[in-house]
């Protein structure tokens, strides 16, 4: 009875929303909630039907994982589900991720993209010399580790959504603690607090480059954008240009993994200036 119930509840809720959304009853500001919060909800309708997929398929045996359940209950197809369950078995490694999409806070799309990520490019845990790549050349003696390690993190960047390199951070040739005794040693003061970077992070294969500049060789080889990402019959990018967006994601991997968050900046138009001698405006 509460499961018939709940499911009316909610199917005529959402019947209410609809009809108010078409028939302009709500403002623009109701219309905004409504998007973001709805981000929530398509989240947890996919984990429904993921986890009840699941969990038919250990009852009757299927062997597949849920896939089959997916594509004949969800009308999901073959690559739907298969993104669908892989990402549930990530999420299930990674509580504070799944509580970030379950909220909104973190939309479903981008956690099937760090999902896949992780699972294509993830190497097992950096926690020994056997683990890393060997530094060649071999540092200065007052560089090199008694005992390497390095940090095992799944990076992801997206153009105009489109992921184009998963850089993997343990490729990286400078571990950060000799970053810091190179800095240190060369006369830089740090304290406490301080902030260091370690520049672009890229890997030995295209497909991992961390920058624009490296993908396309300098612009020589443009990178191609599917038809209807971005402009009329598919454009291609040599470097950044206005209006493009640009995303990185990463998560942590390990016992247990760690969703690191996501930034995303937009190219907008050079604002125009005052030219400080003529009281013209310039760009």
């Amino acid at each position: 009875h509460m499961f018939t119930e709940t499911v009316e509840q909610v199917d005529e809720g959402l019947a209410r929303l609809l009809g108010a959304v078409r028939g302009g009853e709500l403002t623009a500001a109701r219309l905004k909630d409504l998007i973001a919060v709805s981000r929530s909800w398509e989240a947890k309708v996919t984990a429904l039907q993921t986890d009840s997929a699941r969990l038919i398929a250990q009852h009757e045996s299927h062997g597949d994982g849920g896939a089959s359940v997916l594509r004949d209950q969800a009308g999901k197809s073959k690559s739907q589900a298969r993104r669908s369950l892989g990402t549930a078995e990530v999420l299930d490694e990674m509580p504070g991720l799944r509580a970030a999409v379950d909220s909104g806070e973190v939309a479903l799309a981008n956690a099937e993209r760090l999902a896949d990520a992780a699972q294509r490019t993830a190497p097992e845990t950096v926690d020994s010399a056997s683990d890393l790549s060997p530094q060649t050349p071999e540092p200065l003696p007052y560089l090199r580790s008694e005992e390497p390690w390095g940090l095992d993190i799944t990076m992801e960047v997206a153009l105009n959504g489109l992921v184009v390199s998963r850089p993997p951070f343990a490729e990286m040739y400078w571990t950060p603690d000799q970053q810091l005794a190179h800095m240190t040693a060369n006369g830089a003061r740090l304290r406490p607090g301080d902030i260091y970077a370690s520049g672009t992070v890229s890997g030995p294969a295209p497909d991992l480059c961390g920058s624009l500049i490296e993908i396309t060789l300098n612009g020589a080889r443009p990178l191609p954008l599917p038809d209807g990402e971005n402009g009329e019959n598919g454009e291609a990018r040599a470097f950044l240009e206005d209006g493009d967006t640009v995303e990185i994601s990463a998560v942590a991997n390990g016992e247990p993994s760690a969703y690191l968050g996501s930034v995303v900046a937009a190219v907008e138009p050079a604002a125009a200036r005052p030219d400080s001698c003529s009281g013209n405006s310039s760009t």
